[in-house]
């Protein structure tokens, strides 16, 4: 099942915290509301709902051998994909012709992503692609 979401509003709240913004995303993900009070972040009051997406979240966001900074760099790349595209064409990459801002040498370093031909493939997607 699909997970969309806003990434500038989910970026915007984070605050440039990778962990706060996994945790927002989880939360968003799994429509918690309340949380236990030991819990560093607490869900947004504002909707997260938006046009980005990741086709197969759960191995994204629950992965426990990554490091955060992947995980968070996957989930933003994969949040600017066009969702027209995906719907009308399958696509499931972000093409880098769009985005010539991006530093490719991170990117190249994720083992989350792979680049070619100047896209680039989201490993759980490819592996596991859903619907939307």
């Amino acid at each position: 099942m699909a997970l969309f979401f806003n990434l500038s509003l989910l970026e915007q709240e984070a605050e440039n915290n990778d962990e706060k913004f996994l945790k927002l995303l989880k939360y968003h993900h799994e429509k918690t509301i309340v949380v236990p009070k030991k819990e560093k972040y607490k869900p947004l009051t504002k909707s997260l709902a938006g046009n980005s997406f990741i086709l197969n979240p759960n191995p994204v966001l629950y992965s426990t051998d990554r490091k955060l900074s992947d995980i968070v760099q996957y989930i933003k790349l994969a949040g600017r994909r066009d969702l027209l595209l995906y719907r009308t064409y399958k696509i499931k990459y972000l093409d880098l012709s769009f985005f010539p801002d991006l530093n490719i040498q991170n990117i190249k370093n994720n083992p989350l992503l792979t680049i070619t031909n100047k896209q680039i493939k989201f490993k759980h997607e490819e592996d596991h692609g859903t619907k939307v």
